[in-house]
């Protein structure tokens, strides 16, 4: 995240260093007990206590069932809209070209050839290349079939502007991290909990689980809020890219080909340093 800030600026990227907080119920508490030895574990790195209790978590208006709540003082947030216009400027003034609008379906390893379709499903472009990086993540399977690669689905839901004054800011996530929300200009921006059906969520298709959209409405309503009325503006849905395990899968696939993905959800605060790694792999073929 440092170097994306080094880069682009923080005003670039609307960030703000509001600190992250994971909230705990009381059958969770096992995770406040084995906080001082995971401090002591990042203390070579961070040269400090990384998380803490906060003394009153009350006054952050959650519902009772939230009992502790574990703040992480190096996390911060910023736009994603803005860091993808950033980097779409960058890539621009490197003479870098930009195409959009088609569909790459097949792609030959070996030999450094493209096939891209246009929206009726014709193969009608092919593009030669001496080199060649994948970085579809989720849908990698499309283009490089022996990937271990498996679709998370995550689906976000923006509320209309909140008629009451939002008593805390930062970023928060919950349930072990499934569930993750944040104030946008006076919104509630909130997603996740694919954990409450895995199996549906194992899908490429942008479509809305509605079993989840209920969930997150409740945490809303009843967690998030409790007692207020939430008025809910729009929904999407993004699709991540897992595996057996969870580190990027960063390695050479073909005789011009190399491959980049299995961001494991964490594409903004990650995707930097995989591009890195990425452009070392490539200047070695």
């Amino acid at each position: 995240m440092n170097s994306i800030r080094k880069q682009f600026g923080d005003k670039n990227l609307s960030y703000s260093h509001s600190n992250g907080y994971e909230l705990l119920e009381d059958s969770q508490s096992g995770a406040v007990d084995q906080m001082a030895g995971v401090n002591k574990l990042l203390k070579p790195v961070f040269k400090q206590d990384v998380f803490s209790l906060v003394k009153k978590p009350e006054k952050m208006g959650f519902a009772d069932q939230i009992k502790f709540i574990v703040k992480n003082k190096f996390e911060g947030e910023l736009d994603p809209g803005k860091y993808m216009s950033a980097l779409w400027k960058l890539a621009q003034l490197q003479g870098i070209s930009l195409l959009s609008g088609v569909s790459v379906c097949e792609v030959s390893k070996d030999d450094g050839i493209v096939l891209a379709e246009d929206g009726a499903g014709e193969i009608n472009l092919e593009f030669k290349a001496k080199k060649i990086a994948i970085c579809t993540n989720a849908f990698t399977q499309k283009l490089w079939s022996e990937s271990d690669i498996q679709p998370g689905r995550g689906l976000i839901l923006l509320s209309k502007p909140l008629d009451f004054e939002i008593p805390w800011k930062g970023t928060f996530h919950m349930d072990k991290g499934y569930v993750y929300f944040r104030q946008i200009d006076g919104r509630l921006l909130l997603g996740g909990a694919r954990n409450k059906d895995f199996e549906a969520e194992k899908s490429t298709d942008f479509t809305v689980n509605p079993k989840i959209k209920s969930h997150l409405k409740k945490l809303a309503a009843e967690v998030i809020f409790p007692g207020k009325s939430i008025p809910w503006d729009t929904e999407w849905t993004g699709i991540m890219a897992f595996g057996k395990i969870k580190t990027p899968l960063i390695q050479r696939v073909g005789t011009k080909t190399v491959a980049a993905v299995r961001l494991g959800g964490m594409g903004v605060a990650i995707g930097w340093q995989v591009g890195k790694e990425l452009s070392v792999l490539l200047s070695k073929m």
